[in-house]
């Protein structure tokens, strides 16, 4: 998305779509800003006494975004109804409207923001400046990646009641495993659903460690449960609000690193038609 002659579209939450660059539409994009860098939030700490500071760990802030152009149309009703169209496609006061971009070379990109303000000015060729902030400073893929397997998943633990000796690492079959590669260059978040059946599922990041375990949730064949990283949701099929079967503490929500990252689920009770689907887009900063 750094490339400000690419055909850009923002979609706001009603649907409507406002295209530039098109050739046709009458949006006309002469600077886009924001998508070099997100603005970093910097832990800086005095040291009294001293000379300078200590810098802890900085983070992305979110991304303040301002796109300026022109409106051309042949006449003034049409200049009129296309700052109208404009209006109502950046009205996502209660929702995100999608930014999304087509720049040669690289992947289609889309952003998610909200409206911070719109102006228009001018007569026969009216000047518009949009500025967005996008609460989440990646940049994604337009394109939703899934990788899924199927299969009989062990515990990583013993199963209860224990009869000793015990034997730990999980009874017959393997723990399924999937490879999910982030083509970007910042950590994007993962949405997995679970397949059951399933007993106390854990969705772990094998590179890191990091899991999320569901402690008591069962999942009858042909149940599924999604988990869904970003907004930290845990929700069966049938719409059943399960987050109150995470651990906690012990459970962290994690995310993928660029390159290539090993998913895997651990569950007891499962069968050949036990699963795991992981959803991501690739993501930039």
């Amino acid at each position: 998305m750094y490339e400000q002659g690419a055909v850009w579209t923002i979609s706001g939450p009603d649907g409507t779509t406002v295209v530039f660059n098109d050739g046709v539409s009458g949006f006309y994009l002469e600077s886009v800003t924001g998508f070099d860098s997100p603005n970093v939030r910097q832990n800086i700490a005095d040291l009294p006494e001293f000379d300078g500071a200590v810098a802890g760990d900085s983070y992305f802030s979110s991304r303040p975004v301002t796109l300026s152009g022109k409106i051309a149309g042949s006449s003034a009703a049409q200049r009129n109804s296309l700052v109208v169209a404009l209006q109502r496609a950046l009205r996502g006061l209660r929702g995100d409207v999608t930014l999304m971009s087509t720049p040669q070379g690289l992947p289609a990109m889309q952003a998610t923001g909200r409206l911070d303000n719109v102006r228009v000015t001018g007569g026969y060729v009216k000047d518009f400046q949009i500025s967005l902030v996008c609460p989440d400073p990646r940049i994604y893929s337009q394109a939703l990646n899934a990788v899924s397997a199927t299969g009989t998943a062990s515990t990583p633990g013993a199963a209860f009641p224990w009869s000793f000796p015990v034997t730990f690492g999980g009874g017959a079959g393997a723990t399924l495993s999937v490879s999910v590669t982030n083509a970007g260059n910042f950590t994007t978040i993962p949405t997995v659903r679970v397949f059951g059946p399933a007993l106390g599922p854990q969705v772990e990041n094998a590179d890191t460690g990091e899991s999320v375990f569901l402690d008591g949730l069962t999942l009858a064949t042909g149940e599924y449960v999604d988990l869904d990283f970003g907004a930290r949701t845990v929700t069966k099929q049938d719409g059943t609000n399960e987050y109150s079967t995470v651990r906690f503490p012990g459970s962290t929500w994690f995310t993928l690193d660029p390159g290539s990252t090993a998913v895997q689920l651990w569950a007891s009770g499962g069968s050949a038609s036990t699963g795991i689907e992981v959803l991501w887009r690739d993501s930039w900063a």
